[in-house]
């Protein structure tokens, strides 16, 4: 009939809490006065702010364990298809044939749905409009996933996976998500013949100490109508990898590419995207405008790609990468990057219990400093998008580097200390530059574990906690 297996689950837990607030009909003939004294003290259409009302709170937590799990790709693109669908950008119901149905000029839709929904005349009601504080938390337990791929008769590859936790805050100001990831290990069987001596590099294996993916959307309802979802004006992401090792023979490194470019092919493929409002291909000037930073820290690899009598030993520790869309002057999207020290070793046994190092190659540091191919920015743009970021950001002031006044002392110790001459935007002709980017601490995030330019020194090892 279609349809393919994802997995199977013995028990699942569920825990529901909602609060909400009543909001009994005000009539002529209510003794509240009270009441209807502060409903009426929350304003009109013009001057009503949602932050004026107590939160609606609602909060889930799930455990699921143990779980058995088949990787497709298409189960994960399908999920954020629902995800986009129900919880995105565009929160009106649509009917699935209305892009046909306006290519037929047959209907005919706003540029902002809120047109045909917005009655001037109606009494306007701010209780309607309170906001909602949602948590969610997400525990899975004793995972076990098997890598789908094609193959003749032998087994997939494994993974084992001691705990996933998924938790999300969300409120009017920001949403907050956090992913947590502990020991992964992979195993990976091939069918080669060997000698009884080198049976045991028939099974391949991989670790993932750790993984930890923190985001931070930052949210405004400056200048929105009450029916405006908020806008999301600011987006913070920092991943942080722990101690990636390795032992696999190059049939293992095939089998695992194999399971990769199946699983990429099937979520980039169109033929299985579903459809989607055309209103959100209308909103696609909030991405040109919102601020977007990356962080990314991996502790070491260690790799030995091994076959009968000889091995190659790769370690590298550790990286530190950020990246952000006000980068520089001549560029908007930029990316720096240090590795620290890379060793390569090739090694050949001589006799069980002993090797020899043929050779090696030894790097002790790695810097590079990158620019995507686009066009320099003009002024104009470049004011248009930190008006945008201020206008947001004005109450609360998270994004620190539009408001920092003093001299570049940021830019300064980057290049005295790290020898990485990155031009920023104080060479435009304009007031409203800011003098650095958050990649490097332009901004508290709730997840940032070191601030500053000392994210490239930083010894953190999340292999070590």
């Amino acid at each position: 009939d279609g349809c393919f297996d994802c997995g199977e689950v013995p028990n699942i837990k569920l825990l529901i809490q909602i609060l909400l607030h009543p909001s009994p009909p005000i009539g002529t003939n209510r003794s509240d006065l009270l009441y209807i004294q502060h409903v009426k003290s929350l304003g009109n259409r013009q001057t009503f702010h949602p932050n004026k009302l107590d939160y609606d709170l609602f909060n889930i937590e799930i455990d699921i364990g143990p779980v058995n799990l088949f990787l497709h790709g298409l189960f994960l693109k399908k999920l954020w298809w629902v995800k986009e669908n129900l919880f995105g950008w565009d929160q009106m119901y649509h009917d699935t044939r209305e892009p046909e149905l306006i290519r037929d000029k047959k209907i005919i839709v706003h540029d902002d749905p809120l047109v045909d929904i917005i009655d001037e005349n109606h009494p306007f009601d701010p209780r309607y409009f309170r906001p909602l504080k949602a948590t969610l938390r997400v525990a899975l337990h004793n995972i076990t996933a098997h890598l789908v791929h094609h193959t003749d008769n032998e087994p997939c590859p494994m993974a084992f996976c001691e705990r996933l936790c998924f938790e999300m805050t969300t409120d009017l100001d920001e949403t907050r998500l956090q992913l947590l990831i502990l020991p992964v290990n992979v195993y990976v069987e091939d069918t080669i013949v060997r000698n009884k001596s080198d049976q045991h590099l028939a099974t391949g294996c991989l670790q993932l100490s750790g993984l930890v993916i923190r985001g931070h959307a930052m949210l405004s309802h400056e200048g929105l109508p009450p029916e405006r979802e908020t806008l999301e004006y600011a987006w913070q992401m920092e991943i942080i990898v722990g101690k990636i090792s390795a032992r696999v023979t190059s049939i293992q490194v095939e089998k695992l590419i194999g399971f990769l470019k199946n699983f990429y092919l099937q979520i980039m493929e169109d033929e299985y995207t579903l459809v989607r409002s055309p209103v959100i291909d209308k909103a696609k000037w909030i991405e040109k405008l919102k601020y977007d930073v990356l962080r990314f820290s991996l502790d070491s690899v260690d790799l030995n790609l091994v076959e009968v009598g000889n091995s190659l030993n790769v370690q590298v520790a550790p990286v530190r990468l950020c990246m952000c869309n006000m980068h520089t002057s001549s560029c908007n999207e930029s990316l720096t990057i240090k590795v620290g020290t890379i060793q390569i070793r090739q090694l050949l046994r001589l006799y069980p219990g002993s090797w020899l190092e043929a050779g090696s190659v030894y790097i002790p540091e790695l810097r590079i400093n990158a620019k995507f191919e686009c066009h320099p920015p003009t002024v104009a743009n470049v004011n248009e998008q930190l008006e945008f970021l201020r206008r947001h950001d004005q109450h609360s002031q998270r994004l620190h580097f539009l408001y920092n006044i003093k001299p570049q002392q940021t830019l300064n110790v980057l290049s005295t200390s790290l020898n990485l001459k990155r031009p920023s935007n104080v060479g435009l002709a304009t007031n409203l530059n800011p003098l650095s980017c958050a990649c490097l601490g332009g901004s508290p995030n709730y997840y940032t574990l070191v601030q500053g330019e000392q994210f490239f020194k930083s010894a953190f090892r999340l292999s070590e906690q």
